[in-house]
């Protein structure tokens, strides 16, 4: 990922990526905006979507197509810094509880 962004995050999902491994996830609030961005509702914030890769560009309808998304979508947040160190049992508390 090139970067802690929607506009990334939202690109390499949308063109069939499966999970995405984010860089530089320094606080808890972090961690959750990359979940914002990975997931659909009620999880996250991603944009609705259809004829995903996934589903062989099926047109599903959105409240299944969202279920079945989020559970194949696998968020990884990379603990890189310091500050991030400080943060880490909360952050690592955070994610499991939104992403699992």
């Amino acid at each position: 990922m090139a970067a802690n962004s929607s506009e990334w995050i939202s690109r390499v999902l949308d063109a069939g990526a499966q999970a995405v491994i984010v860089p530089h996830v320094n606080s808890a609030e972090e961690a959750q905006r990359v979940v914002d961005c990975a997931k659909f509702a009620p999880l996250g914030e991603r944009s609705a979507t259809n004829n995903m890769p996934q589903f062989r560009y099926a047109n599903i309808p959105y409240a299944e197509a969202n279920i079945v998304a989020n559970e194949l979508t696998t968020v990884i947040c990379m603990i890189e810094t310091e500050k991030a160190l400080e943060d880490v049992e909360y952050v690592l508390r955070y994610r499991i509880r939104l992403i699992n």
